[in-house]
């Protein structure tokens, strides 16, 4: 899997990075990423790679 790191500057002094896979199309929208991605989201701000990509998350297929 080849990832990217997308950088979000909140303010002057802060930056948060979130990692997708980086065939994600929309790395800042929900729908984009699997159920586990979603919930990554909106727990800690971060799918860890959970994006979906030609219909499947890599990162779950890989758990099972």
């Amino acid at each position: 899997m080849t990832w990217r790191a997308v950088v979000h500057v909140l303010d002057r002094d802060t930056v948060q990075t979130t990692w997708h896979i980086a065939a994600c199309t929309a790395p800042l929208e929900a729908a984009a990423h699997c159920p586990e991605g979603q919930r990554l989201l909106e727990t800690v701000g971060d799918p860890d790679g959970h994006c979906v990509v030609d219909d499947q998350c890599c990162r779950c297929l890989l758990a099972t």
